[in-house]
């Protein structure tokens, strides 16, 4: 067997391999996509009296929400929140 014949060898082996590599990478993030889009979320700022706490966060988690940033500034939390909750969580915080 030539030299050449052997590399083709790798190569042809080589190629499934990567393709598959390719696809296990790609699935999940169009899975994820299709997840998300699945569920509407609202960009919110929650304002608490003091500074929030970890607390504060779960009660938002506890309604599908997910902090994006703690805003020392106004003592809130930006956050999304899938908008048929968002009332529930009005609701919560009062």
């Amino acid at each position: 067997m030539s030299r050449s014949a052997g590399r083709r060898g790798s190569v042809l082996i080589l190629v499934p391999v990567l393709a598959s590599l390719v696809l296990a990478l790609l699935v999940p993030s169009a899975v994820a996509a299709a997840s998300h889009s699945a569920v509407e979320r609202a960009k919110v700022i929650v304002t608490f009296h003091g500074p929030p706490g970890k607390a504060a966060e779960r009660v938002i988690e506890k309604y599908g929400g997910k902090v994006d940033k703690k805003l020392a500034l106004v003592n809130g939390l930006a956050a999304r929140v899938p908008k048929g909750q968002l009332k529930q969580l009005a609701g919560a915080l009062k």
